[in-house]
């Protein structure tokens, strides 16, 4: 995580305080972004691989019924033969 640290003497010129203020507010705000867009990025990504999953998945589901089916198809061709 970022540190900001603002310095100031016991006098400080309001013009120089507003201004080390601003820039500790966008040094935060900076990090903040980039967290968003990597929680963005974390987020597409899984989004990705659970459809990735998911249509495999499905594949396999299918050519188990296929294989089934044709299990059934030989073994009662088998038996009436």
């Amino acid at each position: 995580m970022a540190r900001t640290l603002i310095n100031f003497e016991t006098q400080v010129n309001a013009d120089d305080y507003k201004a080390s203020v601003s820039e500790a507010i966008q040094a935060v705000q900076s990090d903040v972004d980039g967290n968003e867009a990597d929680a963005d990025a974390a987020i597409a990504a899984e989004a990705e691989a659970r459809e990735a999953a998911d249509t495999t998945e499905a594949a396999a589901r299918v050519a188990g019924d296929e294989a089934e089916a044709a299990a059934r198809a030989a073994a009662i061709a088998a038996l009436q033969a």
